[in-house]
């Protein structure tokens, strides 16, 4: 049995920023590639983030159950 896009819930808080990693770049010998956002919308099948530069990103649900992409909380130094 396959994984069920329902069954993916990461528990993310709308509102709240999170850094996204993706593990193929960091495997490669050069440095870690990630996006921080904030959590703005969750669909089927996308968590949907906003840069601090304004732009939009979306990340497939399956990705991070696959272990395609990482994802942590980003807790500011400054608070």
């Amino acid at each position: 049995m396959g994984i069920r896009i329902e069954d993916i819930d990461l528990g993310l808080i709308l509102g709240n920023q999170y850094i996204i990693e993706n593990i193929a770049q960091r495997r490669k010998k050069d440095r870690s590639k990630y996006f921080r956002g904030t959590f703005i919308q969750e669909t089927d099948y996308f968590y949907v983030f906003r840069s601090r530069a304004k732009y939009c990103e979306c990340f497939l649900k399956v990705d991070f159950a696959i272990n395609n992409l990482t994802i942590k909380e980003y807790i500011s130094k400054a608070s």
